[in-house]
């Protein structure tokens, strides 16, 4: 079995583990604060600010940013967002953006994370026929949080 194979059954027996059975923990995150324990406050205050925050005049559509904003809370409820920070990774890299640089809240664009490490990460589209691959790279020095973006 490759790596990738033997690290993806690992933390699908990591997930069963902290799932459980009781859904009411996968609403709620696994501690309780709807993953938002392991961050940073400011980081967990911005992705409040995001729930609320009007769409940036940069996008196109409304729907582009509820998208963004949906994939952003997906990684924190989700566990991704904690795990990449333990890690290593910044929170710019994240839920950064800039002209030329998309974190990766940015760039699931609604895929599915399924792996991740400390150089990585790997989504699968919706139907889970196409793997995507997110390589970390530092961002730009316009490179500002998605709740900075948006003003």
């Amino acid at each position: 079995m490759g790596r990738w194979a033997e690290r993806a059954a690992e933390l699908a027996a990591e997930a069963s583990i902290r799932r459980g059975d009781d859904a009411s923990d996968q609403a709620n995150g696994a501690n309780g604060t709807n993953g938002m324990g392991a961050l940073p406050l400011s980081v967990s205050q911005g992705l409040m600010r995001l729930r609320t925050m009007r769409p940036p005049r940069r996008l196109l559509t409304p729907a582009n940013w509820a998208g963004v904003v949906a994939d952003a809370e997906a990684l924190v409820v989700e566990g991704w967002a904690g795990q990449a920070l333990r890690l290593g990774w910044q929170p710019i890299e994240l839920f950064g953006v800039s002209d030329d640089f998309d974190g990766l809240a940015v760039w699931l664009n609604a895929r599915k994370m399924v792996l991740l490490d400390e150089r990585m990460a790997i989504a699968i589209d919706i139907g889970g026929r196409s793997r995507f691959y997110f390589n970390r790279r530092a961002p730009d020095r316009a490179t500002v949080m998605l709740w900075e973006w948006a003003r």
